[in-house]
């Protein structure tokens, strides 16, 4: 299990910067918030098979290919994202072309913290987690506003993302159906936490359920 203990172990070192909001806004305990990926692979390993094969079926993708697109993720984000440069047009303004090339971004990260895992993803283990977990304590907060609201807003594209990285979106407070949408705003700091503990949870749940199911590491897990 070590190239996932490895893999897991950076998610822990990524996440462990945001302390502070971890104890703050999540309610993890000061002792976990180093190994959040950790923690929570280990109690989905450690759960029923119920929810191995649940997690495994949350999507029609199956967990393999689901994994791949994250592993994509990390090379877009670490290996391409940092040689891309803005192009230079004298014909538009450098404020235009700076504004569509970080706004654009922006998009693909968004997207894919918290879009692509799924609700169903995050619903299924605020049910299926037992109480009093950090895989439970996680998923509850992630589908709490303003997480909910930011994921909703995204997915039906009532949101604008600015060149910095924050993020005004409008999405419903509630479930009812008749309910106007609200504005919400996150800062460029709250959405570079919220991006980072989303995928976390994702990433970290189903890394283990694909540990759980398969009964070895997953070989092809790029780390950087």
């Amino acid at each position: 299990m070590s190239k996932m203990d490895d893999f897991l172990s950076i998610l822990d070192s990524k996440l462990s910067i945001w302390s502070d909001r971890l104890i703050g806004d999540v309610h993890i305990p000061q002792q976990s918030t180093t190994q959040v990926a950790t923690t929570i692979s280990n109690e989905i390993i450690q759960s029923d098979t119920s929810l191995h094969n649940a997690l495994a079926k949350s999507s029609p993708l199956d967990l393999k290919k689901r994994l791949s697109f994250f592993d994509n993720f990390q090379i877009w984000e670490h290996v391409i994202i940092p040689k891309l440069v803005c192009p230079d047009d004298n014909e538009i303004p450098k404020k235009y072309l700076s504004d569509a090339f970080f706004e654009m971004k922006n998009v693909v990260n968004v997207y894919m913290s918290f879009v692509f895992a799924g609700d169903g993803l995050f619903e299924l283990l605020v049910k299926e987690a037992a109480k009093n977990t950090i895989l439970r304590i996680s998923a509850k907060f992630i589908r709490n506003n303003p997480l909910r609201a930011i994921r909703n807003a995204v997915a039906h594209g009532n949101y604008h993302i600015a060149a910095d990285g924050s993020l005004s979106c409008w999405a419903k407070k509630g479930d009812q159906k008749d309910e106007p949408l609200v504005k919400f705003e996150a800062s460029d700091i709250d959405m570079a936490f919220y991006a980072a503990f989303t995928r976390t949870v994702a990433w970290a749940s189903l890394c283990a359920a694909n540990y759980a199911i398969e009964e070895k590491p997953r070989g092809n897990m790029p780390i950087h």
